[in-house]
């Protein structure tokens, strides 16, 4: 148990690492791609989560072909997946993409490279900020509703084929369309795309208050949950990187995934208690304070902050 602790820590921390590489794709882009090739990253990741869960039970027949315990096939596959992904950093990223921005942005000596942490920036940058926060809330609000969805459909007597179908849309709403999400922040700008968002994150909670008890009515706010923290995110992490110089990015973009995944274990720790309190309606209800809050700050945002190449 100790181990299998340890070991979960470990495979978080590098998942964290991995989150980067959406970042990483925007190096060397300009505000003309940056959109596209950030979700590109994002849409590539549908790929795994539609793959990963089918691997189940190929992972117990090769651990029982080579006398592993039960349930540890899925961990050789898992480790033969990121010894591949290892390859294709070392082999691939050479040079490494950051570097050869930096020495541009170094030849053409056009901006001031100031190093602050990524606290400070979120301080004393307002474009950054919002977007920050835009990013973590609309975590919170996709994971507050999307954990709590089982349960609910459990509890109105749902099979566990169809809570797997729904987590599976939701799961094909936030990743399979990012592209689309990234072209469209690259032409409307970010801000539009994150109006957008949030109103399919409103439309989520509109249709869960509006008939709850209806599977298939779940299923299409789940799509729409999905689809709006595609929208939000995308378009958000572009905000991010296009925020500060070069210089600051890795560090104000490691602090918003902190954001993000400390708002994301606060929106699964309350969800529960909220669902206990009010119902699946009255969390729907709930949330929808952030999304109106993430409006009222996006407002706000239009005329702060600078962008750079």
């Amino acid at each position: 148990w100790p181990l299998l602790l340890l070991g979960m820590l470990v495979l978080g921390t590098g998942s964290a690492m991995n989150l980067q590489s959406r970042f990483a794709a925007t190096d060397l882009s300009t505000t003309a791609t940056r959109g596209r090739d950030l979700s590109l990253v994002v849409w590539s990741t549908t790929a795994g989560a539609v793959i990963g869960p089918n691997l189940f039970e190929p992972g117990e027949e090769l651990a029982q072909f080579i006398s592993l315990p039960p349930f540890t096939g899925g961990f050789l596959i898992a480790m033969c997946a990121q010894l591949v992904g290892v390859l294709v950093y070392w082999l691939g990223l050479r040079p490494d993409p950051l570097q050869i921005a930096q020495r541009q942005a170094a030849a053409q000596a056009s901006e001031v490279q100031l190093r602050r942490r990524g606290w400070s920036i979120l301080r004393n940058t307002s474009a950054a900020r919002y977007a920050v926060l835009t990013v973590a809330l609309t975590h919170l609000y996709m994971v507050s509703m999307m954990s709590m969805t089982p349960i609910h459909m459990q509890h109105q007597g749902a099979s566990l084929t169809l809570i797997g179908i729904t987590i599976s849309v939701h799961v094909a709403g936030m990743y399979a369309l990012s592209p689309v999400f990234g072209w469209l922040t690259d032409m409307l700008g970010p801000r539009t795309v994150i109006f957008t968002g949030q109103a399919l994150l409103v439309t989520a909670s509109i249709l869960v208050w509006s008939n709850a008890e209806n599977h298939t009515v779940t299923t299409l706010a789940l799509l729409s949950l999905g689809l709006g923290w595609s929208a939000s995110t995308v378009a958000g992490a572009t905000m991010i990187t296009g925020s500060v110089g070069l210089a600051e990015r890795p560090k104000l973009q490691g602090t918003s995934d902190l954001c993000m995944n400390l708002a994301g274990v606060l929106g699964g720790l309350t969800a529960g208690p909220i669902l206990a309190a009010v119902g699946f309606r009255g969390l729907a209800v709930v949330l929808l304070i952030f999304a109106m809050f993430m409006i009222a700050v996006n407002m706000k945002s239009n005329s702060a902050g600078t962008v750079h190449e």
